[in-house]
């Protein structure tokens, strides 16, 4: 059998047999959603969309996880920076630096899906990316690269791209990567992910909101597309949870609806999936977040 034949019919045993959603499945197995995948394509990768925030609805096993995979492969091959979170796991509702530092961790750029890679730090990729594309800008424009790109990574510095230290860090990375400088870039990730820091919780908040409004920002300044960020199981994070735990976490997807998908050029493109029980029955109840999110089935291909 066909190596790819064989891959196809494993991928296909896994989400039928097992629910098993999958890199592998998404790549291999978009029968029946390749319209739906033209039409959010057409609709919120290719233009500056009004409308950026939606939510992917069904009860378990109907393939929600599939279909977040599969438009995580085609936003990645159209040149967005892509990130891929399980709610419950992410910090979500519970911390916005969590989540943050989360989103930072788990960023993808266009070239995973060419050399996908476990082992690599997701932001030597970033900037090692934002580099090329910077490299081929300036050849095209009939210019220096050599002279172009050592001056393009230290303006970064000057940036407004709070919290405090992020722009550094920014700047930083981009000239480890310039000069092959390893331990420059590694300190560099540790910074504009704070991993290396310990902040009050009461500090957590405002710096969380302000990172993760400075992550919208990020992948158009590093040349990519905008960002596209994918939450799924969000009915995990509230499930047995009591009502100040299900406020606060309808008050997160309020920020990202309002702060990161605010439907104006550059803002990122949001998808939640979550079980259909799930919505009305705890969206309908917030009436601030009910009026962002309702559709009435326009996106239908």
């Amino acid at each position: 059998m066909h190596r790819s034949s064989e891959n196809s019919r494993k991928a296909w045993n896994r989400l039928t047999e097992k629910g098993t959603a999958t890199r592998e499945a998404a790549h291999l197995l978009k029968v029946g959603i390749e319209a739906y995948l033209n039409r959010f394509s057409q609709k919120y990768l290719e233009v500056d969309s009004g409308e950026t925030c939606k939510l992917v609805l069904g009860a378990n096993g109907e393939g929600k996880s599939h279909l977040l995979l599969c438009v995580r492969e085609r936003a990645l091959r159209e040149g967005h920076l892509v990130a891929l979170l399980e709610a419950r796991n992410s910090g979500a509702g519970e911390s916005e630096l969590l989540f943050a530092q989360e989103l930072l961790r788990k960023i993808e750029t266009p070239e995973t899906l060419e050399s996908p890679s476990d082992n690599e730090n997701a932001w030597v990729r970033v900037f090692r990316g934002a580099v090329d594309r910077k490299r081929k800008q300036a050849l095209e424009r009939g210019l220096d690269p050599e002279e172009i790109l050592p001056v393009w990574a230290s303006g970064f510095r000057t940036k407004d791209l709070p919290p405090l230290g992020f722009a550094q860090a920014i700047t930083d990375g981009l000239v480890g990567t310039l000069s092959n400088d390893e331990d420059r870039v590694l300190d560099a990730i540790r910074r504009l992910t704070f991993d290396a820091t310990k902040l009050p919780k009461k500090d957590q908040k405002v710096q969380g909101a302000s990172l993760l409004r400075t992550c919208v920002r990020i992948p158009q300044l590093l040349l990519y597309k905008p960002l596209v960020l994918l939450i799924d199981e969000a009915e995990g994070v509230v499930d047995k949870a009591g009502s100040r735990r299900k406020q606060e976490f309808m008050m997160f997807l309020r920020f990202v609806s309002d702060h990161m998908a605010q439907g104006e050029s550059g803002s990122a493109i949001v998808l939640i999936a979550c079980t259909d029980d799930f919505w009305p029955a705890q969206f309908d109840s917030y009436i601030a977040l009910r009026d962002r999110l309702r559709d009435p089935g326009y996106d239908e291909p």
